[in-house]
């Protein structure tokens, strides 16, 4: 069997278990090619898992599976593992070999993870699901698409609209894992249908969770805000198709263009839609009038439409006094 056909049944078994953990023992590692494990077990698509709990009875030819007992250490007596036979009257307690019993583990979280320190991303892939994990916003030259690992009949990629079978861009070379980013960038830059729509409708409705908006609290208690009405307050583009093409261009991208202070939750996503805060946008786009850069807003203006938002009049006055 040769490395890659090794990754292939792996991703196979994974995908078929709909991304629950697949375990391996030591037994069949053994008969995989080194440089496959090898590679595995350094990018930890393979991680170790605990002890096997049964195992094939060593102690006559029928081969049965049975449980396996472990007596803790005593005195200058080490740990021990054993099976206890019921099947023969001539054999009681069978010693079983702990190397035996090591076994490790697949699952599609640790794909992901793998997936993700390929790419380069910083950030863990995120649950949505059961069998899918968020991997992260991949960027082309001309798009960004979110791209997703899903299990069911195998591993799947999914981004632009596409459907990609992991084992057709991730590979073992050189005893290492190897993921084609260029072919993924090519599909991002080459989307199917409305795969860009759909994209931006991801992060207006799954950015943010109630959940995470417990753990990650606003700051000073002040109310934060929907995408929605964050485009619709600060026009700062006249026309209306334009303004809200431009704003969401602009959080989708919130970390390069130094919105992510402005959002709600540290970035984290789940249910209900993305969250921001309307005075930190304010002064966002009023620091933008000053370095000239395009998408601005004057202080009175920002002053004006922070006042618009509930929660806020006393604020916009204090961050833009008049007299200023």
């Amino acid at each position: 069997m040769t490395p890659q056909a090794t990754l292939i049944e792996l991703l196979g078994r994974v995908g078929a278990s709909q991304g629950a953990a697949v375990l391996v023992n030591d037994d069949e590692l053994s008969q995989w090619p080194s440089a496959a494990v090898a590679a595995m077990k350094t990018q930890r698509l393979l991680t170790k898992a605990r002890p096997a709990s049964s195992a094939i009875c060593p102690g006559c030819e029928r081969d049965c599976v049975m449980p396996v007992h472990v007596l803790p250490a005593e005195g200058k007596r080490p740990v021990r593992a054993f099976i206890s036979c019921d099947k023969r009257d001539d054999t009681s307690n069978v010693p079983v070999d702990f190397p035996k019993l090591e076994q490790w583990q697949a699952t599609g979280e640790l794909i992901a993870t793998a997936l993700a320190n390929l790419l380069g991303f910083s950030e863990l892939p995120k649950a949505v699901g059961s069998n899918q994990w968020h991997i992260g916003t991949l960027k082309g030259v001309k798009h960004n698409s979110s791209i997703k690992l899903l299990a069911g009949d195998g591993l799947t990629l999914s981004l632009a609209g596409r459907a990609v079978p992991l084992a057709e861009v991730l590979t073992i070379e050189e005893n290492a894992l190897a993921l084609d980013k260029a072919a993924l960038i090519r599909l991002v830059d080459n989307p199917a249908g409305d795969a860009e729509a759909e994209d931006l409708k991801e992060i207006e409705v799954s950015d943010f969770g109630i959940d995470e908006f417990k753990k990650y609290p606003v700051t000073n208690a002040m109310p934060s805000v929907s995408a929605s009405e964050i485009r619709w307050k600060f026009t700062v583009i006249k026309s209306e198709d334009a303004n809200e093409k431009w704003w969401k261009k602009m959080m989708r991208n919130a970390s390069d263009n130094g919105l992510k202070e402005c959002r709600v939750g540290g970035g984290k996503k789940g249910r209900g839609g993305s969250m921001w805060r309307p005075d930190l946008i304010a002064v966002w786009l009023v620091d933008r009038t000053d370095k000239k850069l395009e998408g601005n807003m004057s202080k009175n203006a920002a002053r004006a439409s922070l006042k618009k938002i509930a929660g806020y009049e006393e604020t916009a006055e204090d961050l833009f006094p008049k007299d200023e």
